[in-house]
């Protein structure tokens, strides 16, 4: 379990442990997001597999050949949304949009990324266990880091109903 360690702004009356907290929760209580790409005026939606480091940095694993990967290679920007489904219509709803840029990990974050995601998904740390193993070509695929700038966070049991929160990633 990671801890996130940014500076969130916004105009939260909440405190900033509580606010990553709630983050942290919604992040650790999943695996899965989905992520928004965009080409020209054409958008593609797309799921992932996702981990995270404490600077709320996402990692992705995707192939290179895919239309996310395309269009990210053309206009960084995504938008990605990450939920808890509470099992009840309407009620206790928890969940996260985040906004940002992605591209490929560089060669010198390689280590790192597939750390915090070999660390989340053990059955992938049997498969790549070394950043060269991506070079040998053991799999197509390749890490990429969804770098959050924007955050609307709903935390219904934390915050109350309805409490969209707008937060920025300080520097």
């Amino acid at each position: 379990m990671n801890t996130l360690d940014v500076k969130l702004i916004g105009d939260s009356n909440f405190s900033q442990y509580d606010l990553l907290s709630s983050i942290n929760h919604i992040l650790e209580s999943n695996t899965l997001l989905a992520m928004s790409s965009l080409s020209g005026l054409n958008s593609y939606i797309n799921t992932a597999y996702y981990a995270y480091n404490s600077s709320l940095e996402l990692y992705i694993l995707t192939e290179q050949s895919t239309i996310h990967a395309q269009n990210i290679e053309q206009n960084p920007s995504i938008a990605v949304a990450i939920w808890i489904d509470s099992g009840k219509y309407g009620e206790n709803l928890q969940g996260l949009q985040l906004f940002g840029v992605c591209e490929r990990v560089s060669t010198l974050k390689l280590y790192d990324a597939l750390k915090h995601y070999n660390n989340r998904f053990p059955t992938f740390a049997q498969i790549i266990k070394h950043p060269e193993d991506f070079a040998k070509g053991v799999v197509k695929s390749r890490l990429y880091v969804l770098k959050i700038e924007k955050i609307k966070l709903l935390d219904e049991p934390a915050f109350g109903r309805r409490n969209y929160i707008s937060l920025t990633i300080g520097k």
